[in-house]
């Protein structure tokens, strides 16, 4: 068996024995649902695609559980996920309205008022290529093809600071999170894979200070 494949087989063991229903849980994401529609070509709607990005934006710096709590009441406070309502909010409307909804809820974070303001200039631009391209969602679609179909490379144009297809509020491991939401096969490079990966020793980060506490390694 393959070095990975054991590897995998090991962490499926370990998650059967200490939390039950675990792929249950996973299921929930809507992520795995999400790659089988991509691989028989189905497209999402303009309000999929809004949806898909709005949650990788709403995972930044919280805890996900908070989030998955008021999950059934976001189509309400979001105007049924419509990318064109958003677009034509305003930084008041984020600050007076939506925001303060997510903290009565106990629902947000340190940095979700900055995250929902800049995903208003993100679905403006998501908006606009749909009007001129016919949806939202070939701004991702269209990205990737370009990379000869390596979305792992369309997550570091998405956010990356300078680039022609840098899209506000979405750094390199939300942008991977709105494409594994959209059903493109890859992980999101967050500190929790980046401590894993490390654990398992498939990364050589040299010397890991604090490697008890939160802080992702750093490479030597």
């Amino acid at each position: 068996m393959e070095p990975l494949s054991l590897l995998w087989q090991n962490i499926e063991s370990r998650l059967d024995q200490s939390h039950e229903g675990w792929r249950g849980r996973v299921d929930e994401f809507g992520q795995v649902d999400a790659v089988k529609k991509r691989s028989i070509c189905q497209a999402w709607s303009d309000g999929e695609t809004f949806e898909a990005t709005l949650m990788a934006v709403l995972s930044n710096n919280t805890d996900w559980s908070k989030i998955q709590r008021v999950r059934a009441e976001l189509a309400d406070v979001f105007s049924g996920f419509s990318l064109r309502h958003y677009a034509n909010l305003s930084e008041r409307d984020i600050i007076y309205r939506i925001e303060p909804w997510f903290r009565e809820r106990r629902a947000g974070s340190m940095t979700l008022k900055r995250d929902l303001v800049n995903l208003v200039h993100a679905a403006r631009r998501l908006f606009e290529y749909s009007r001129v391209h016919g949806s939202a969602e070939s701004y991702f679609v269209s990205l990737v093809r370009q990379l000869d179909n390596d979305p792992k490379r369309a997550a570091l144009r998405l956010g990356t600071p300078g680039d022609e297809y840098k899209l506000p509020a979405l750094g390199v491991p939300l942008a991977a999170e709105a494409l594994k939401n959209l059903g493109f096969d890859l992980a999101k490079p967050d500190r929790h894979i980046t401590r894993a990966v490390a654990s398992f020793g498939l990364v050589d980060y040299g010397p890991w200070a604090g490697r008890t506490d939160r802080r992702p390694p750093k490479k030597a």
